[in-house]
């Protein structure tokens, strides 16, 4: 992976697990809205973008501390925020430990992670926004555990919106 060589990139880790989204296109501000309150991911996204100018509803790194890169990216110190702001998770609920307050994103007690947690219970079309700060322009090694009982779970990262994995397919663990 080629990292940019602003200092400061925000990384959408779009935990994407079907390959083709169906989305609808908006022209206007209003239509965007209408189609996030509908729950369409990329609205929502789009939404969350047209705030991010300082006008509206903010996401900030997870307890004020920007994630460098190179080092350890922790999936589960997403930015702060609201939902479809910070992260965007398809249900209300969070189906895993009592990590982090007001969230729906589904975190999980972990003993082999490096922090002790994880995501978990990733569906289509949910994300996660990152603050990092890249130290250095070059080639980094992408290193993400998962799990799944079946192959077929597709997702990419991205750099400033653009995705610089491609699709990464989720092999059989066995769910472990």
């Amino acid at each position: 992976m080629s990292a940019s060589a602003s200092p400061v990139a925000r990384c959408l880790a779009a935990f994407v697990v079907c390959l083709i989204s169906f989305s609808g296109w908006a022209e206007t501000f209003e239509e965007t809205k209408e189609l996030a309150e509908q729950g369409d991911a990329d609205a929502q996204y789009n939404l969350g973008m047209m705030f991010y100018d300082g006008n509206g509803v903010h996401h900030h790194p997870f307890r004020g501390k920007v994630q460098r890169i190179p080092g350890v990216v922790e999936a589960e110190h997403y930015d702060e925020g609201p939902a479809g702001i910070a992260y965007l998770d398809v249900d209300k609920e969070n189906r895993g430990a009592p990590y982090r307050q007001d969230t729906q994103v589904d975190i999980e007690k972990r003993t082999d992670a490096s922090n002790g947690h994880g995501i978990g219970w990733v569906r289509a079309g949910e994300w996660l926004l990152y603050t990092v700060d890249i130290k250095k322009a070059g080639h980094y090694l992408l290193e993400i555990p998962v799990a799944s009982n079946r192959s077929g779970g597709i997702f990419h990262i991205e750099f400033d919106g653009k995705d610089v994995t491609g699709p990464i397919t989720i092999p059989d663990t066995g769910g472990a």
